[in-house]
Parts: C-alpha cells; structure tokens; sequence
C-alpha cells in the first residue's frame, strides 16, 4: 500500500481512489491536458476498440500531472513532481 510520511510523522495512505491529495497542472500544459480529455472522450463514446491510442491518451493526461498532499496535523505541503521528487513546505 502506497504512503507518504511527513516530517511530523504523519502518514498519508495513497491506497483509495480518490486519494486526499490534490492533482497539480501546469498553467503552460493545461490546453494540452484539454486536448487529451476531448479526444479521450470522442475515442470512448465511438466505442472504437483501438485500447491502444486510449491507454496512450491516458499516460499523456498522467504525464502532465503533479501531487500535492497537505499534512491535517502540521500544515506541511508535500508537492510530489513528475520526476519522483518531493519538495516540503511548511505553512505558517
């Protein structure tokens, strides 16, 4: 089961879909991220069984978003980058 720990110590479970955490897109990429999520659609709704260009839509819409996880006892932000890195924020 996926976590993520914060400083303080609390543990953030990343198993359930929706997780608590919040989906960050780049300003510079959210047209494309729009333009994935149309053609996305009109390949499900023509019922079209080419699975291939779905999952390729798919990992180009995930490839475009970023983590965020706020700590509910310390604040922190734990912003999670495509590249597997962890950047920490503490909010005051």
């Amino acid at each position: 089961m996926p976590k993520l720990l914060c400083t303080c110590g609390y543990i953030h479970n990343l198993s359930p879909i929706p997780d608590d955490g919040y989906i960050v897109i780049k300003d510079q990429t959210y047209e494309s991220l729009i333009e994935y999520e149309i053609n996305l659609s009109q390949l499900q709704s023509s019922r079209k069984t080419e699975y291939t260009d779905q999952d390729l839509l798919i990992s180009r819409i995930n490839e475009l978003q970023e983590r965020l996880y706020k700590c509910p006892d310390c604040n922190e932000i734990q912003w999670i980058k495509k590249d597997g890195t962890i950047e920490r924020y503490k909010c005051i």
